[in-house]
């Protein structure tokens, strides 16, 4: 008895951790797809993406790191340091630790190719703020920057 009664309870357990509510971040993902493949009536979506996190902090401080290790080499602007170190630690100060830039994907499939039957996979990216305000949404990943807590910030105007 004890067994069917943990049996249940696992089967419960897996059932509840594999149900998917809606997600807006995805929706949106999905409907800019839509929005944007030619052949609209064709696809199979698949959320293969997963959430990531990039803390700002921990780009602030890899930045840093580099500078503190500038200072170091002969010959070293040591006012030039000393001004972008007072901009980290502004950021710092601005971002209390905790920005974050929130990443959410989405592949697709669709027909395409030159006779429109072949059939072709796509992906979808979207970056958000800690806010979860849209900062860019693309179908083309490549043009997006690998570190992107770093280009925030220069955008923002703290780093130059």
């Amino acid at each position: 008895m004890k067994k069917i009664i943990y049996f249940i309870a696992v089967l419960a357990l897996l059932c509840a951790c594999n149900s998917e509510e809606p997600n807006p971040y995805r929706e949106a993902l999905e409907q800019f797809a839509k929005e944007n493949i030619p052949n609209p009536d064709s696809y199979e979506f698949d959320y293969m993406g997963i959430e990531k996190e990039y803390q700002y902090w921990t780009a602030l401080a890899a930045y840093r790191e580099k500078l503190q290790k500038e200072a170091e080499q002969p010959g070293a602007d040591l006012a030039a340091i000393k001004k972008a170190d007072d901009k980290i630690q502004e950021a710092f100060e601005a971002v209390k630790y905790n920005v974050a830039c929130y990443e959410e994907s989405l592949h697709f499939w669709y027909k395409g190719g030159q006779d429109g039957t072949t059939r072709m996979q796509g992906v979808v990216v979207a970056r958000y703020d800690a806010d979860r305000n849209l900062i860019v949404m693309t179908m083309n990943p490549d043009t997006l920057p690998e570190k992107p807590a770093l280009q925030m910030l220069r955008d923002k105007g703290y780093l130059e």
